[in-house]
């Protein structure tokens, strides 16, 4: 477990929910529900997640400052935290790689192969997906350093995975260009949450894999700068 890569992950929430207010305080309940969604249930014990808020994130890193008002915490980015932000957002300037999230199942592997990861190399990106990658430690802490150190993310939602919409949630709180795509009868039956609906879906069908590939290839070269 990459204790460090956790807390990246708890500032990544702050921040998101902070959203275009800095210096507004954000309850200690509204981190925990958004943390939760990663699925690492270690940190699901309110302990564990108040040591990345407390003795991390506010004690040592003082990246964020806490409010304690009759027993609700609330928390607040500090400048030095935004510091800090602004120096990971300005890292990705120079990265190579996208990210994909998406449902590692065996009926998708034909499009990642002929069309996502076709699609971003020939973009002139290394193509990541972790399941392809090598790591000793945690498969989540991996994850989140990938997206931390990657150009753009694609997501895609074809089998309504929670890690998906967790991975696309934590690189638009980094304001990383994220492209959203789905098979297109999926996407009419099933609906991905309405809360990312409304994206503008790149929709794609197996029969014309080359097509996906290449809308694809244009949506990363005309909106990823």
């Amino acid at each position: 477990m990459d204790i460090m890569a956790e807390a990246e992950t708890i500032l990544s929430i702050i921040h998101d929910l902070t959203g275009e207010k800095p210096g507004e305080y954000v309850p200690f309940k509204d981190i925990l529900f958004q943390y939760e969604l990663k699925g690492n249930e270690f940190f699901f014990e309110e302990k564990n997640i108040q040591y990345l808020l407390g003795d991390c994130l506010t004690k040592e890193l003082q990246y964020i400052e806490e409010k304690n008002t009759s027993g609700n915490r609330k928390y607040k980015i500090t400048p030095k935290g935004y510091v800090h932000i602004h120096n990971l957002l300005t890292d990705i300037t120079e990265s190579n790689t996208g990210f994909c999230a998406m449902w590692f199942n065996a009926e998708l592997k034909e499009v990642w192969d002929k069309a996502i990861k076709k699609a971003i190399e020939e973009s002139n990106y290394r193509a990541i997906r972790i399941d392809e990658e090598h790591f000793n430690d945690d498969i989540n802490s991996k994850m989140i350093i990938l997206i931390n150190s990657c150009k753009f993310v694609i997501a895609d939602f074809t089998g309504n995975r929670g890690g998906v919409y967790f991975e696309a949630g934590y690189a638009h709180g980094l304001k990383k260009p994220v492209i959203y795509t789905c098979e297109k009868n999926y996407f009419s039956q099933k609906k991905p949450h309405f809360d990312i609906e409304h994206y503008n879906f790149i929709l794609w069908n197996d029969k014309e894999l080359d097509v996906f590939k290449n809308t694809l290839q244009a949506r990363i070269v005309t909106t990823v700068v």
